[in-house]
């Protein structure tokens, strides 16, 4: 077999997988239940986020928060201050993308 498979969860209740982590590219499967929360972080590399269920509420640095709904793209620069959190009415499902991997 040429291709390589990758399988991510599909329940809904509050996960978040790595499914790829190359020099290349480092990607990750989020759900999050409505009112959860991720810490606030910096980023460790520029982020890609694709929202596909749900609304994302985030905070960026000093920013007020701001709400995207899922078929949005958002990028993210490196060693931004972010806190993300799923203040809508249903679970938040998004993919995060790091090109390249900061783990290499």
């Amino acid at each position: 077999m040429i291709e390589k498979l990758y399988n991510y969860s599909l329940e809904d209740k509050t996960i978040v997988e790595k499914l790829i982590d190359t020099k290349d590219l480092a990607l990750a499967h989020a759900i999050v239940e409505k009112g959860g929360r991720f810490p606030t972080h910096n980023s460790n590399a520029q982020v890609r986020i694709i929202i596909v269920k749900g609304e994302l509420s985030i905070k960026l640095n000093k920013q007020d928060i701001k709400v995207y709904k899922k078929s949005t793209i958002l990028e993210i620069p490196f060693d931004t201050t972010m806190e993300l959190m799923n203040n809508g009415s249903e679970s938040l499902e998004f993919f995060a993308i790091k090109a390249p991997s900061p783990s290499y």
